[in-house]
């Protein structure tokens, strides 16, 4: 879990963005190998993250294009996105309500693998390789569901899928959402 060290039940404190970003991309080590990273409805959490970048990152991360006050002048973005400062060891791809990638780089100053004589190490396609050194992918399950959350984990509870008492605790999580902390 990340929370902020400060943050009280009567309290509460906003997250370091770089702190969930570190916690996000270190949980692939958590757990066995194939693991499969999901969340429901998170475009909300996705916007969450990118406000804290800078507008034209957070504009080619979200409708996978560039930026540019005249629209005739936005190119379609077909790759990831180096965040910029003040985050830039970290890489974003977001398909919006499927898919969030989040990679970390070894060395923002050289992105880019290189092989002994210094060259750029290079995939099938001709294209060069990261230099990362963790990476997760969230994948949005809400689309598969198409309904609320609650009416979604209630269904699992009647088919023996998820168990009552994580029903009851997300219930009463829920009751605590507007308790919850904004950086404004």
């Amino acid at each position: 879990m990340v929370d902020n060290p400060d943050t009280t039940d009567d309290d509460k404190r906003p997250l370091d963005l770089r702190a969930v970003l570190d916690w996000l991309v270190d949980l692939p080590s958590k757990y066995s190998p194939g693991a499969i990273f999901v969340m429901y409805s998170f475009s909300y959490d996705v916007t969450h993250i990118l406000r804290h970048l800078r507008f034209d990152k957070a504009w080619q991360i979200f409708k996978e294009e560039t930026y540019d006050k005249d629209r005739k002048k936005r190119r379609k973005v077909q790759s990831r996105v180096f965040c910029g400062e003040p985050f830039d060891e970290f890489i974003m791809k977001y398909r919006n309500r499927k898919q969030l990638d989040i990679w970390k780089l070894r060395d923002p100053e050289h992105p880019f693998k290189r092989d002994e004589n210094g060259n750029y190490v290079l995939n099938k396609d001709g294209r060069k390789i990261m230099d990362t050194i963790a990476h997760i992918t969230l994948f949005d399950t809400h689309p598969f569901y198409q309904q609320s959350f609650v009416k979604a984990v209630s269904f699992l509870v009647k088919t023996g899928q998820a168990q009552q008492s994580d029903f009851d605790f997300m219930i009463e999580m829920k009751k605590k959402r507007g308790r919850f902390s904004l950086n404004h």
